[in-house]
């Protein structure tokens, strides 16, 4: 996380979180992990793994508006992947919802 932070890279939305400081503090002294992140405009997955051949995993920050829905996101290093969101991310809210370990279905 603090990678992405110095390096400019996460989207607007992330930023007023409340999470945005949990994630600063747990960074600290750590590693960052090979691949920083899928992001798009209204969702990003943080330090993703592949699960398996048909999903990736990761901490999740998505807006309200990305619930359901299936989006292209990249990686830092240029890497296309098409994700869909969960729909109970979100449910219920209007402001962005986190999830610390989210599996996401990949559709391409």
């Amino acid at each position: 996380m603090l990678e992405l932070l110095e390096r400019n890279l996460l989207p607007a939305f992330v930023m007023d979180g409340p999470w945005l400081a949990d994630l600063e503090m747990q960074g600290r002294g750590q590693k960052p992990p090979e691949r920083l992140c899928f992001a798009c405009d209204d969702a990003i997955l943080l330090a993703p793994y592949r699960e398996d051949r048909e999903h990736w995993a990761g901490f999740l920050i998505a807006n309200a508006s990305a619930a359901g829905k299936t989006l292209e996101f990249h990686s830092e290093q240029g890497q296309a992947v098409t994700l869909k969101i969960p729909d109970e991310i979100v449910s219920g809210r209007a402001f962005a919802g986190a999830r610390a370990s989210a599996v996401l279905t990949i559709m391409n």
